[in-house]
């Protein structure tokens, strides 16, 4: 049998992030505060490359995506309020960080049953 265009790559990274997860399960609460920390201040500068209402949010609280690698960081983004989002025309990211892929298109009814 034939494995579908895809499946085993996407098998093969599926069992490393369980490896990863499995082996971060174990770490003190600090180093996985830390390892979080890291990967949202990687996140924050993709966001700020790729979507400008983040970026702006960022620059108006006088914050640059590496300082969101810290709790105090992080506590002094200003909460996102509804009207902020529904005003803002370009909040969304224009692509997906490289290590979020594969990605794809799902479709369901909405039911939960």
């Amino acid at each position: 049998m034939t494995a579908l265009p895809g499946t085993v790559a996407l098998a093969q990274d599926i069992a490393r992030r369980v490896k990863a997860l499995e082996a971060s399960e174990r770490l003190p609460p600090d180093e996985i505060a830390r390892i979080q920390f890291t990967a949202l201040a990687r996140l924050a500068a993709f966001a700020a490359a790729h979507s400008p209402h983040f970026a702006r949010r960022l620059g108006a609280a006088g914050l640059a995506p590496q300082d969101l690698a810290t709790p105090e960081g992080l506590a002094a983004l200003p909460l996102l309020q509804r009207r902020e989002l529904q005003g803002a025309g370009d909040l969304f990211c224009d692509g997906v960080p490289p290590a979020h892929h594969p990605v794809g298109r799902m479709q369901t009814s909405g039911s939960a049953g």
